[in-house]
C-alpha cells in the first residue's frame, strides 16, 4: 500500500500548521504534524480504519467510491481506497461546512479522473 496525498490536502494542511503556529507556537505545531502524519501512516496497516462517510461518497460518486474520514483533533482527513493506493483526498477542519468539504472532494475527484 502507498499514501499519496493531493496537492490541495498538502496545501491545506501547510495552511492548519501555519494557523497553529501562529496561534500556539512552533513546537505546537510539530506536534500537529507529529500527530497527523502518525495517524494518517497507521492507514498502510489498517486502511478501513477510517470510519465510513456513506452521505460523501453517495452524494458524490453514486456510491462507486467510498469516501472515509479519520477524526485527528479538530481536524477530519476524508480518503479512499483505490486498490493498493490510499488518496488523502482533503484536510479539513471539523466545523467546516458541509458543503465547502463536498466542494473540496468534487475538485479531487474532477482532477483524479481525467
Amino acid at each position: 500500500m502507498e499514501i499519496i496525498w493531493s496537492d490541495m490536502a498538502l496545501h491545506q494542511l501547510d495552511g492548519i500548521l501555519d494557523y497553529v503556529e501562529e496561534h500556539f507556537g512552533a513546537s505546537v505545531s510539530r506536534k500537529t504534524l507529529d500527530d497527523i502524519n502518525s495517524k494518517v501512516g497507521r492507514l498502510l496497516l489498517f486502511p478501513e480504519s477510517g470510519t465510513p462517510d456513506y452521505s460523501y461518497s453517495s452524494k458524490l460518486l453514486n456510491d462507486k467510491v467510498l469516501i472515509r474520514h479519520l477524526n485527528i483533533g479538530p481536524n477530519v482527513v476524508y480518503y479512499n481506497i483505490d486498490g493498493e493506493i490510499i488518496n488523502i483526498m482533503v484536510i479539513a477542519h471539523y466545523r467546516q461546512s458541509t458543503v465547502t468539504v463536498v466542494k473540496m472532494i468534487n475538485r479531487f475527484i474532477e482532477h483524479h479522473t481525467k
